[in-house]
């Protein structure tokens, strides 16, 4: 086991769709069904850093709070509350954005732990595939133009 912080998945993407585009969709922290993979249901307690969301991901809950929400460096943090299923501890998930410029977004989903009782490969390539997935779930809400997830009263936590 070790204490210092691993990062143990990493997916990136790139979107043909603005920065704002992109992070309205990321901001909104209680919108994962819409686009998250196998994400059926999403509520959230609170407002603004500290919000905790609870997520059902077949057929299984998890419960997370927001750290971080920064809609100028359009960055969100995240800890995954225990109890979990990870075999690890201090587990945080990280979206960056970044605009490529000409309407275009990258979008970085990055996780770290530490105390894994597992290597931390074996983990993380349950979480890239999970992250993977749902990236492309965000590319096909931004490319259907999808309604906005603010219009139904889940408006940005920040």
């Amino acid at each position: 086991m070790t204490s210092s912080s691993i990062t143990y998945a990493r997916v990136t993407a790139e979107f043909d769709r603005p920065i704002e585009t992109v992070w309205a969709r990321i901001a909104c922290f209680g919108g994962l069904e819409d686009w998250a993979d196998g994400v059926s249901a999403c509520s959230v307690e609170g407002k603004g850093v500290g919000a905790i969301r609870t997520v059902v991901r077949n057929g299984n809950s998890v419960r997370e709070r927001l750290e971080t929400i920064d809609p100028v460096k359009h960055v969100l943090r995240y800890q995954i509350l225990p109890p979990h299923s990870l075999p690890a501890q201090a587990v945080h998930g990280n979206v960056i954005l970044r605009s490529l410029g000409a309407g275009r977004t990258e979008i970085l989903w990055r996780s770290d732990a530490t105390d894994f009782t597992v290597p931390p490969e074996v983990i993380g390539a349950r979480i890239e595939a999970f992250y993977a997935a749902s990236i492309e779930g965000l590319r096909r809400v931004l490319e259907s133009n999808f309604p906005s997830p603010f219009g139904r009263g889940r408006g940005p936590i920040a």
